[in-house]
């Protein structure tokens, strides 16, 4: 069994320029909490009260003033988020995506297996002396990105970063 990270990229003029923040609402019965702390990262709950009751819980990164990382395989999770941060801030956020038809490539000696596929998306796999293994990074065209599963912040972010440059090339 292979486990594996996965991550979408809300992008947009989103406004969490101050931290920490939470913005709290309810929608519909539903109670939606987003929680962000100085580092950036953070969580975002919702579900029924008590206890936010058959609710979802999920770890967003504030990358940067234009992006919101959530780490969730579930494009209803990234729905909820955006529908919370539209209702209180005003924004509308939508998932960044590779642009179908476009040569994409990385130039990087740490990327190897760089391949391509119009429909699917990109596939690379990663290495550095912090790995004791490579890593499969799969960018879909829906904008799902997956990787093996770690906890190292840092190559997180360096994952992200690739990711990024992709969506930018």
């Amino acid at each position: 069994m292979n486990l594996v990270n996965s991550y979408f990229i809300l992008e947009g003029d989103h406004g969490f320029s101050v931290l920490p923040r939470e913005i709290k609402k309810e929608i519909n019965h539903t109670v939606m909490r987003l929680t962000l702390n100085e580092d950036g990262f953070g969580k975002f709950e919702w579900g029924r009260e008590p206890f936010l009751l058959h609710g979802f819980e999920i770890t967003v990164f504030r990358y940067d003033s234009r992006r919101i990382i959530c780490f969730t395989s579930t494009p209803k999770n990234v729905i909820e988020v955006n529908k919370l941060i539209k209702n209180t801030i005003g924004a509308d956020l939508k998932i960044s995506r590779i642009k179908i038809g476009k040569k994409h490539h990385l130039d990087n000696p740490q990327v190897k297996n760089f391949k391509m596929d119009p429909i699917i998306g990109v596939s690379f796999t990663l290495t550095n002396d912090i790995l004791s293994w490579p890593i499969l990074i799969k960018v879909y065209t829906t904008g799902l990105t997956t990787f093996n599963m770690i906890n190292n912040k840092e190559m997180i972010k360096q994952i992200i970063e690739f990711n990024l440059e992709l969506l930018d090339s």
